[in-house]
């Protein structure tokens, strides 16, 4: 089934994810704040930082699961041709084999028909 519709509202997440955010938040600030340890030497996790990541996780969720349908699409469709390509394969060499034996049935016709008794 087509699926259009997910996809334009998917679209419209990431963008509102991208666009949104990075005119809500100082990410100069976070980027020092995040990259700098404290006296003892951690760094601390950032408010925004957490919120982001809860923000995309279902983002990148969708993502994943779009990316397996896609994988399994295009494995089905490689199958297919595969089974066709056989199947191809299958009717040349019986064609073939037909060709080999009418072929050498007019070369000798007396062999031909002992060979049918």
């Amino acid at each position: 089934p087509f699926k259009g519709k997910r996809r334009l509202k998917n679209s419209s997440k990431v963008t509102n994810l991208l666009e949104g955010e990075q005119a809500k938040y100082d990410w100069k600030v976070i980027r020092l704040t995040s990259l700098s340890p404290d006296e003892m030497g951690q760094i601390s996790s950032n408010s925004v930082l957490n919120i982001q990541r809860t923000e995309v996780q279902a983002v990148l969720q969708q993502f994943s699961e779009d990316l397996m349908a896609i994988r399994t699409k295009v494995t089905l469709i490689l199958s297919s041709l595969n089974e066709l390509e056989e199947l191809k394969e299958n009717e040349l060499n019986v064609y073939s084999s037909l060709l080999v034996t009418h072929n050498r049935s007019q070369e000798n016709p007396s062999q031909a028909v002992q060979g049918r008794r």
